[in-house]
């Protein structure tokens, strides 16, 4: 099924000092590999990916540990920081639900409320944590009748700091690739699991 893709999507930091609860931080999350079929009691192939990002949200390229604002996205060279969030959360959503292969096709619709990733001047001392917060829901691909409303969830990823952002970055654990491959997990997680069951409210 061909993937249709968006260009629009936002990021966010959050330092450690700024979450009060790590509890609620996801650790990674390894997908499926994209040939391995998914058992999935909700009968999907996802055949569109829609990433939407509201003109509403700010963002901001700040030297500072934690700039107020709802987009902050560092891992691109400066430029559109929505279409570059976007490439992100569209190649992590192919990738998390590649192996769907359902009866029904449906269109997994994605927007941005938080993108907030660590900036150079967090991730090179303290460290912190990515804060990514989404609303996720689906829709029937061909009727565009809604399957399972819009719900957030929170893909919050622990960043490195110091010493152990710079080993990461030798050895090609950059930020970028490591968030691609949580959300990647995420989405895929999202959408496992029999209807009514965890991860879904009807």
């Amino acid at each position: 099924m061909g993937i249709l893709r968006t260009t629009l999507a936002c990021c966010a930091t959050a330092l450690i000092a700024g979450c009060g609860n790590f509890g609620a931080i996801a650790t990674d999350v390894a997908p499926l590999a994209a040939a391995e079929t998914v058992s999935n009691p909700r009968d999907y192939s996802v055949s569109q990916i829609n990433i939407m990002v509201p003109e509403t949200l700010t963002v901001s390229e700040a030297h500072s540990y934690f700039p107020r604002a709802d987009i902050v996205w560092r891992e691109d060279p400066p430029g559109d920081r929505r279409q570059q969030i976007a490439a992100v959360l569209n190649t992590a959503a192919e990738r998390g639900t590649a192996g769907f292969d359902g009866g029904r096709d449906v269109a997994l619709n994605v927007e941005v409320v938080m993108f907030h990733a660590l900036t150079e001047r967090a991730r090179y001392s303290v460290g912190g944590v990515h804060d990514i917060d989404l609303l996720l829901s689906v829709t029937d691909a061909e009727t565009g009748a809604v399957i399972e409303p819009p719900r957030e969830i929170n893909a919050a990823l622990r960043g490195f700091g110091g010493a152990r952002a710079v080993e990461a970055n030798l050895s090609g654990e950059v930020p970028k690739v490591r968030l691609t491959d949580h959300l990647a997990g995420v989405f895929q997680a999202e959408l496992m699991g029999p209807v009514g069951g965890a991860g879904f409210t009807p």
